[in-house]
């Protein structure tokens, strides 16, 4: 039971943290490198919470649950093989971050969470996932042109959103500008996908939209794969796309 200003950092390769039941503005988990590393965090308020390592991680899991945080951030600038990681039952007002060197063997999911905005960074490969069911991503801040943002490559790797809101007042509810290479899947099943943004773009290269509910800025290599059912998408405007693949 925790009040107060709160800063872990961990260096041992093999570590376990576990926080509960408390009231924190910060919460950092810092490590040069782990191996078989658990975090567990559940039941708090937390203004912001980060998970970063500056090289190869191997088995380590993050679970959040039932907390409400203002941000998470998990930064992992090396590889990271067997990378476990989970949201469940929370509210995160503004930003989920995740971004990983090199995912391997491993997975991400966010279940039942709400969120302000979701950004994906980094290098998903073979056996590797990043999974959102079940949440509302809802932007309501006017300089964020995006409530779902992958910048991540893919390859032999899954993305997959599902019985989700993504709701904005920018320009595109989903932006992914990341190279989709042979095997990976990108599959977007029951989601209802708005934007409500109305000034056109004029300036700039096509597409001079004034909103996209889902873009897909860069390229399907061969061997890759689209999969699009049962979504429902409004832009509500002239000059707007509801998909949009860039050829």
């Amino acid at each position: 039971n925790l009040l107060c200003n709160a800063a872990i950092s961990v260096t041992y390769l093999n570590s376990a943290v576990d926080l509960y039941n408390s009231v924190a503005e910060t919460v950092e988990v810092g490590v040069a490198k782990a191996n078989n590393m658990a975090v567990d965090i559940s039941d708090m308020t937390v203004g912001s919470f980060t998970v970063s390592a500056t090289a190869a991680v191997d088995g380590v899991s993050v679970d959040v649950r039932r907390v409400t945080f203002d941000t998470i951030t998990w930064s992992f600038a090396s590889t990271a093989n067997a990378l476990l990681g989970s949201i469940t039952d929370s509210n995160i007002s503004n930003t989920i971050s995740v971004t990983v060197g090199g995912y391997t063997n491993g997975g991400t999911i966010i279940n039942r969470t709400n969120a302000g905005r979701i950004a994906v960074g980094g290098i998903f490969n073979a056996g590797s996932s990043f999974q959102v069911d079940q949440c509302k991503v809802i932007n309501t801040v006017s300089t964020i042109t995006t409530a779902f943002m992958n910048s991540a490559t893919f390859t032999a790797s899954l993305l997959e959103i599902r019985r989700t809101v993504i709701d904005t007042n920018g320009i595109f509810a989903f932006f992914s500008n990341g190279h989709i290479y042979a095997g990976a899947v990108h599959r977007l099943t029951n989601n209802f996908i708005r934007t409500t943004h109305t000034v056109r773009i004029t300036t700039g290269t096509e597409p001079k939209q004034a909103a996209i509910g889902y873009y897909y800025a860069n390229y399907f290599y061969a061997g890759s794969v689209l999969e699009m059912s049962n979504n429902e998408v409004s832009v509500g405007t002239n000059y707007s796309y509801g998909l949009y693949v860039r050829p």
